[in-house]
């Protein structure tokens, strides 16, 4: 689950740094946020049918940003990820809540930038 919540960081980043695809990437954020606060109340990864499709949409919203994304770029954003990664799970070792939601992750890409 780690490895995937920082793919979609990472695109994320790309996304708001590229300017395009970000609304599709910050569905893909609020979709990351009810799946692992569903993983804490359950212990179990699940999604319902409209959440697959939203997932589904996602992959192909990454996929096209890889096209348009420079290797600066990309390490750059691989980069952040890890960082910010690291910072959330460090949070929710202390019973934060994962927040993968536009306002808690854009500020941080906006520094970066």
């Amino acid at each position: 689950m780690m490895q995937w919540a920082e793919g979609l960081l990472l695109w994320h980043y790309v996304s708001i740094r590229l300017g395009c695809g970000e609304v599709e990437m910050e569905e893909q954020l609020t979709l990351a946020t009810a799946i692992l606060q569903r993983f804490g109340v359950t212990g179990h990864v699940s999604l319902t049918k409209e959440e697959l499709s939203l997932a589904k949409l996602g992959v192909q919203v990454c996929d096209a940003l890889v096209d348009e994304t420079s290797l600066a770029l990309a390490e750059d954003a691989a980069l952040w990820a890890e960082t910010q990664i690291q910072g959330i799970w460090a949070r929710a070792s202390l019973g934060v809540q994962p927040d993968f939601s536009r306002d808690a992750i854009r500020p941080y890409c906006e520094e970066s930038a």
